[in-house]
């Protein structure tokens, strides 16, 4: 059986007040046409499918469009919900849709079933454990109220469920599809920006070796593509497209999944190429906007970092007439020491307040103030000694 492993949608996303719909569909032609040449058997959606618990109608007609698209391959659909979905709005007519080979997962419910597909060899069974707030299961779990309940006790009470379903019904080939922060022998590779956090020092963290005895564990939650633990049967296929400046170097796109009739299997990323790259840039003001190597980057959304001293008037403006998707700009610091309590200190007050602002600004700054920077110091001054005065 081929599985195609795909996390991380977050239809809706708007980067930097910026709607990326577009973006999202364009990458998701190429979803597409990767489950018809490559021959696909079955599509996992490993959570966060939308970016909101109460999406657009845009967002929620481009994963109707989507998911009419993938039908017409004869394709089936798992998807299950992730922390970024609403679960009750995801499975919403979940029982119709799996008429129709779409088998949704948005809550985690005592009569749910594993789904069981066919191939050549025999039958794969797909076991979903859509996220979940620990406290939310803890009533289905029936987990006592003087008794901790963490992300990765109940991962551990589903997979346990999972594992008692296998032994029951004798199941050789199995697949987890679960929204987690799952790590191996080493943390995870992910930025800080790119996805909310499922845990604090560890506590939501639930260990790769949690999910032993399964021939593959399709995940969601993380944004860099990584396989973890050593067997490479756990894998976190990341985020469709780049979120966050953070992910500039990352390479997205889907995980292709070859399950043998041995139960043996076989990984593979297939890259989706975005509409609008990021790039991250840095140098003068001039530079940035005179060096031809940049050409590549005109059409990406932009991160650019100033190294000029004092800043630029107007810089986000005239960068954006080169790079016109620029959506963040941050001026670099000198590297200079400045010693505030030297220039606070005695010595200074015996010495006109003007000279010690120039001073402050040649130091911090590498350049005097101009005119208009030192009128401004002027009535500051102005004004502060006459707050002081009327307070007598």
């Amino acid at each position: 059986m081929r599985i195609a492993h795909l996390a991380d949608l977050h239809l809706g996303r708007v980067f930097h007040g910026i709607s990326l719909l577009d973006d999202q569909r364009h990458v998701l032609d190429q979803v597409i046409a990767l489950l018809r040449d490559e021959r696909v058997d079955v599509l996992v959606l490993a959570g966060d499918l939308y970016d909101r618990a109460l999406p657009s109608a845009d967002a929620v007609r481009l994963f109707d469009e989507t998911l009419r698209r993938v039908n017409d391959l004869d394709v089936p659909v798992i998807a299950i919900a992730g922390n970024h979905d609403s679960a009750d709005h995801l499975g919403f007519g979940a029982w119709l849709f799996a008429r129709g080979d779409v088998y949704v997962r948005g809550r985690i419910d005592a009569d749910a079933l594993p789904i069981t597909l066919d191939d050549d060899a025999g039958e794969v069974t797909f076991y979903p454990l859509p996220y979940v707030e620990p406290e939310s299961a803890r009533a289905l779990l029936a987990t006592p109220d003087d008794e901790a309940v963490s992300h990765r006790t109940v991962t551990r009470a589903l997979l346990d469920r999972a594992r008692a379903h296998r032994e029951a019904h004798g199941v050789e080939r199995a697949v987890v599809v679960a929204h987690a922060f799952v790590q191996g022998d080493r943390p995870p590779e992910e930025s800080k920006r790119s996805e909310r956090s499922l845990h604090l020092g560890g506590v939501g963290a639930v260990p790769a070796s949690d999910f032993e005895g399964f021939q593959y564990v399709a995940l969601g939650h993380l944004h860099r593509p990584q396989t973890l633990g050593s067997a490479g049967r756990v894998r976190y296929s990341g985020s469709m497209m780049k979120y966050s400046f953070e992910e500039a170097t990352h390479e997205k796109g889907l995980t292709l999944v070859d399950l043998d009739a041995r139960g043996a299997v076989t990984i593979s990323h297939r890259t989706l190429q975005p509409k609008r790259d990021l790039a991250v840039i840095a140098g003068t003001l001039d530079e940035l906007l005179k060096d031809p190597s940049l050409a590549a980057v005109e059409g990406c959304f932009v991160s650019a970092t100033l190294r000029d001293h004092p800043p630029p008037l107007q810089a986000m403006e005239r960068l954006r007439a080169r790079f016109p998707h620029a959506a963040e700009l941050h001026f670099e610091r000198p590297a200079v020491t400045v010693d505030v309590a030297a220039l606070a200190g005695a010595e200074a007050a015996r010495r006109e307040p003007e000279d010690v602002f120039v001073e402050f600004m040649e130091r911090f700054l590498s350049a005097p103030p101009d005119e208009a920077e030192r009128a401004l110091f002027r009535d500051a001054l102005a004004r502060a000694r006459a707050a002081e005065e009327a307070r007598g």
